[in-house]
């Protein structure tokens, strides 16, 4: 509802069938960030095992928005990943540290990335209001009969070595 209320129309859009019985999906192709939604971008980027890097981030009007690069020059482990589906993750913290809002969301398809796409995701999260920090990760679901099976995503470190499971943003400081 509110994603459509808020971007349907306003960019290129193709259709893209998915499975019988299911919706297909729409994308739509925008020159920035969709609404005019001024996001800011990281100092210094994340980048996830998988390859994806994660850009920068806005919060507007109880929505989280964040940009996302998959790899222009793509490695291994980029093209495995795209055997498996994964979701992020957003939680909003306060100053104390608590967490007052959370998002677990699905990520774009994986046998729908192209090298050098960038992406968009958004929602409407609560305890935005008092968002001190914002949590953000991935994470790989197992394809099959159980999708409650899942595994966190790395983040890299600037040598390419695990540094965690999620980023850690202060909220108003690229």
């Amino acid at each position: 509802g509110a994603v459509v209320d808020l971007y349907s129309g306003r960019g290129e859009r193709t259709l893209i069938e998915n499975r019988e019985g299911e919706p297909p999906y729409i994308v739509e192709v925008f020159e920035s960030a969709p609404g005019g939604i001024s996001v800011q971008s990281l100092e210094t980027p994340t980048r996830f095992d998988n390859g994806v890097l994660l850009m920068g981030y806005a919060l507007v009007d109880g929505r989280i928005f964040l940009r996302w690069s998959l790899p222009d020059a793509p490695d291994r482990r980029f093209y495995e990943s795209r055997a498996h589906d994964v979701q992020f993750f957003a939680h909003v913290l306060d100053a104390s540290g608590n967490r007052v809002g959370q998002l677990d969301a699905r990520f774009w398809q994986a046998r729908h990335w192209c090298a050098g796409d960038t992406l968009y995701t958004w929602a409407q999260v609560a305890g935005m209001d008092s968002a001190a920090l914002l949590r953000v990760g991935l994470y790989r679901l197992r394809m099959g009969d159980d999708l409650s099976q899942t595994t966190p995503l790395d983040v890299l470190d600037a040598m390419g070595n695990p540094a965690g499971n999620w980023v850690d943003i202060p909220v108003g400081t690229p």
